[in-house]
C-alpha cells in the first residue's frame, strides 16, 4: 500500500502522463488534417468525378489551413465524438500550431495543460491572425500560473487591448442573448427560471431577494436563507407589498435590535483609554446604544421656532418637542407646518430629525415621529 506522500505523487504523475497523452492528440489531429488539406488529400474511393468534390472548410480561425469537410466526421467516429465535436478539436489544434505558436510550444515542451490552451483558442477563434499572435504572447507564460477563472479575465482583457472593435462587437451579440426562461414544472410543483441580463439589473434584483428574505426571518420564518430566498421571489412580484414588508422589518429591527449582532465593548484595562472615542462613537451610534443630550425643549405651539434653530446648524444635541394631545398635534398638521421622520421617542416628547413632510403620519398614542 502506497503511503499519502507516494499516493500524491503517483497521482502528479498519472496528471502529467495524461497531460502528454493529450498533447499526442493534438499532434495526431494536425498530422490527419494535414493529409486531408484539400489539395492533398485522395479521390474517395466510390466517388465519380462528375459529382464534385468535397467542400473546404477552415476551422480554428484566421491564418489556418482548410481541412476536407467529410475528415472531420471520420476523424470524429474513430474518436467517439459527434462531428461539430471533432471540427472543434482539429480547429483548435489547427489554431494552436497557427495562431498561438507560443503556447503551442509549452503545450509541446509539458508546460501547459492541453485543455487550457485549447480553451484559450476556442475563446479567440474569430479575432484576426495578428489579434491572436498579440493575445499568445501575453497569455503563454500564464497559462498553468492562474486558475481558470483568472485565466479567462486575462484573456478577455487582451483580447479587448487586442481588437476593441471585435470586443464591442461581441459584447452586442451577448447583449442580444438575454433573456428570461421558464422550464417546465416538476412533479412536486417546482419550476425553474433562468434570468440572462444585465449585470447591474442582477445585482439589483439579488439584492431585494436577500433584504426580502432577511424580512421573513425578522418575523420569525426559521426556514434555510436559500427556501426564504425562493419564497422571496413570489413576494416581489407584488411590488407594494415588497415595499410594505421591507418598510415593517426596517422599523422592527429599529425598535428591537438583536443583541447578539451588538458590538461586544473592549475590557477597560485601567490603564487610561482603551479604543479610539471617534471608532466608539460610530459603534455606538450604529448598535442604537449611543444617545445625543437634549439641547432645548419646546412646547408645540413654538414648533417654528424649534424648526429655526434647528436649520442655523449650531445645536449640539437634540431638540425635543413636548405634545400635549392628539388634538393639539392634529391642529399643527392641519396649519401646514412640515414635520419630520421619527429618530426617538422619550416619554411622550418628540425628537428633532431630518426635514421631510410628515403627511399626517402619527402613532397609537398621538404623538408624530419627529420633527425637522
Amino acid at each position: 500500500m502506497l503511503s499519502p506522500a507516494d499516493l500524491l505523487e503517483s497521482a502528479a504523475d498519472h496528471r502529467a502522463e495524461a497531460n502528454c497523452r493529450d498533447a499526442r492528440l493534438l499532434k495526431h489531429a494536425l498530422v490527419y488534417a494535414d493529409r486531408y488539406h484539400p489539395d492533398a488529400c485522395p479521390t474517395r474511393p466510390g466517388r465519380r468525378s462528375y459529382e464534385g468534390r468535397e467542400r473546404a472548410v477552415v476551422l480554428g480561425g484566421e491564418g489556418c489551413p482548410p481541412i476536407a469537410e467529410f475528415a472531420i466526421a471520420e476523424f470524429g467516429v474513430m474518436l467517439g465524438l459527434s462531428p461539430g465535436v471533432a471540427g472543434d478539436f482539429i480547429g483548435q489544434a489547427l489554431g494552436l500550431r497557427h495562431r498561438f505558436p507560443f503556447t503551442w510550444a509549452r503545450v509541446l515542451a509539458g508546460e501547459a495543460t492541453p485543455w487550457k490552451a485549447r480553451r484559450i483558442v476556442a475563446e479567440c477563434s474569430k479575432l484576426s491572425e495578428e489579434a491572436a499572435r498579440y493575445v499568445d504572447k501575453r497569455v503563454a507564460p500564464l497559462i498553468d500560473s492562474l486558475t481558470p477563472y483568472r485565466l479567462s479575465k486575462v484573456v478577455t482583457a487582451a483580447k479587448i487591448h487586442a481588437d476593441p472593435a471585435g470586443a464591442r462587437a461581441e459584447a452586442e451579440e451577448k447583449a442580444s442573448e438575454r433573456g428570461v426562461f421558464v422550464a417546465r414544472s416538476t412533479e412536486h410543483g417546482t419550476k425553474a427560471m433562468y434570468i440572462r441580463a444585465a449585470a447591474g439589473a442582477i445585482a439589483r434584483n439579488d439584492a431585494t431577494l436577500t433584504a426580502i428574505a432577511e424580512a421573513l426571518k425578522t418575523f420569525g420564518d426559521t426556514r434555510p436563507v436559500q427556501l426564504r430566498r425562493a419564497e422571496a421571489v413570489g413576494i416581489i412580484a407584488d411590488s407594494r407589498y415588497t415595499q410594505e414588508l421591507l418598510a415593517q422589518a426596517s422599523t422592527h429591527r429599529l425598535h428591537h435590535p438583536d443583541p447578539a449582532s451588538e458590538p461586544t465593548p473592549p475590557a477597560d484595562s485601567g490603564a487610561g483609554p482603551t479604543a479610539d472615542p471617534v471608532a466608539c462613537f460610530g459603534a455606538g451610534s450604529t448598535s442604537g446604544r449611543f444617545s445625543l443630550p437634549v439641547a432645548q425643549t419646546f412646547p408645540l405651539a413654538e414648533i417654528a421656532e424649534a424648526h429655526r434653530v434647528s436649520e442655523n446648524g449650531h445645536v449640539r444635541g437634540k431638540l425635543v418637542l413636548v405634545v400635549g394631545s392628539l388634538a393639539e398635534l392634529e391642529a399643527v398638521v392641519q396649519d401646514g407646518l412640515d414635520v419630520g421622520e421619527a429618530v426617538q421617542e422619550d416619554e411622550g416628547r418628540l425628537v428633532a430629525g431630518p426635514r421631510i413632510p410628515l403627511e399626517g403620519r402619527c402613532d397609537c398614542a398621538g404623538v408624530v415621529q419627529g420633527f425637522g
